[in-house]
């Protein structure tokens, strides 16, 4: 047990000490002057964040503020912006020195975003993962694109530390294990909590999650769906019931403002984009837009949910079950309608896709799987590393020439990173070299971390 705190602390700390050193390169606070608070953030969040070391000193107040005009409810925002327990720590920092408070806060989440995805990953493949696949897979979910995008928009990345434990209880739960009730309750709770928003989205999600574990179950009676159904309801009303102190008020506080309206008008049945644009999205420096999102989580990652497809060590259901959850989540940022549901039936315009962190989040389980059996016979998935990576080239192709080529995309350097690890992995996977195995391992995650760390420069 010792051993397994130690890795889950492990993935904490590397993570914090990568992009503690890319900081420092970079010239970011403490390092420098640049920040990670630009946006919204430099122009809102520092002021939020001065006027919460307000309320912790007593100098202010959570409910009622004179720092707007005469005087005005603050609980919305408060829930909104201020609840994360990472906020506490605005009491160590002066006003002066908030840009560092920031960037810390940033990186702290981050790191437990990377340890929290371990443990899921750790639990849901029984432990059969190797460890080295584990850092990796864990750091992948930690310096994903949406993390790095989001950064200005540090209330959001609750949601991201927080999901994998959500998905972790709703897996439980499917096991017929009790305690998947309370890690599912509490995590749901603590997230409504902290940030009601992508705490609802958590929510959403682990909804389609209790689905898709209850389809992929072995040996699933109809007395186990029931028992699976019923346990996760209970969990969802504890977590509710253990919100609604701080929700209950925000609801009451946003039904008095004008823009707390759903607009039903914009749930059309349109499509936002090509959906082949998730393709050319999925390389280096990619961002989202109105029109196509950005899920990119490394070349490991990829590689390791498309090798599951050729993959003879998995079942056609699990295949089918796996193929039809991936278009789905693909959907919910192409399809208009599934598009509105996640964001909370708002017009969320700018800051795209504000929920693309669970769809990474299903490629890094998918890959899980792959490598989870990898890991028992990795000469028997050589040849499913190279079907996948011909077929990845294939439809970067395709998607190359039938989409608008944009200048930004680095086609190449992307290529030759997904080269590269496919190139390793079959040296590790190969019985020839196994007396070079441990240097093949090491350069392995040399160039995952490498390529992760790039995408965050």
């Amino acid at each position: 047990m010792l051993k397994k705190y130690s890795l889950y602390m492990g993935n904490f700390l590397l993570t914090f000490l990568i992009l503690s050193v890319l900081l420092f390169v970079v010239g970011f606070a403490p390092f420098g002057n640049k920040s990670l608070a630009i946006m919204d953030a430099s122009i809102q969040y520092l002021d939020f964040f001065s006027y919460w070391k307000d309320v912790l000193s007593g100098q202010n107040s959570a409910t009622l503020t004179f720092s707007n005009l005469l005087g005005s409810g603050n609980w919305s925002q408060v829930t909104y912006y201020l609840l994360s327990p990472f906020n506490l720590l605005v009491v160590f920092f002066s006003k002066e020195n908030l840009n560092t408070f920031f960037d810390l806060i940033v990186i702290l989440k981050l790191s437990l975003a990377a340890m929290t995805g371990a443990i899921f990953l750790d639990v849901r493949t029984k432990d059969n993962l190797k460890k080295w696949l584990l850092i990796l897979l864990a750091l992948s979910y930690a310096l994903m694109q949406y993390n790095i995008a989001q950064s200005s928009n540090i209330m959001w990345l609750d949601g991201v530390y927080l999901l994998p434990l959500s998905l972790l209880g709703v897996y439980l739960i499917t096991q017929q294990r009790s305690r998947g009730v309370y890690i599912l309750a509490l995590s749901i709770g603590f997230g409504l909590i902290v940030n009601w928003y992508v705490g609802a989205i958590n929510c959403l999600f682990s909804f389609g999650w209790l689905i898709l574990e209850i389809c992929l179950a072995e040996k699933i009676t109809l007395k186990k769906i029931w028992w699976s159904i019923i346990s996760y309801a209970w969990a969802m009303l504890i977590g509710i019931m253990v919100s609604a102190v701080t929700f209950l008020p925000t609801v009451a506080s946003m039904g008095q403002q004008s823009r707390s309206g759903l607009d039903w008008s914009l749930l059309t049945n349109t499509f936002r984009g090509n959906i082949l644009s998730v393709i050319p999205s999925y390389t280096l420096g990619a961002t989202s837009s109105p029109t196509n999102v950005s899920l990119f989580c490394g070349s490991l990652v990829l590689l390791g949910a498309v090798s599951l497809f050729f993959s003879d060590r998995f079942k056609f259901k699990e295949k089918l079950v796996l193929g039809i959850f991936l278009f789905i989540s693909l959907l919910m940022y192409y399809w208009q309608p599934l598009f509105m549901v996640f964001s909370l039936l708002k017009d969320a315009t700018s800051y795209w896709y504000r929920y693309s962190y669970v769809g990474s989040m299903f490629l890094i389980f998918m890959a899980s799987l792959f490598f989870e059996k990898w890991s028992d016979y990795p000469q028997k998935n050589i040849i499913a590393l190279v079907k996948a990576a011909i077929s990845i080239v294939g439809v970067s192709l395709i998607a190359w020439y039938f989409l608008p080529k944009v200048s930004e995309i680095r086609w190449a350097q992307s290529g030759i990173f997904l080269g590269s690890i496919v190139f390793v992995l079959c040296l590790v996977s190969s019985l020839r070299l196994q007396r070079y195995k441990q240097f093949a391992v090491v350069g392995l995650c040399l160039l995952v971390g490498s390529e992760l760390s790039y995408n965050t420069y």
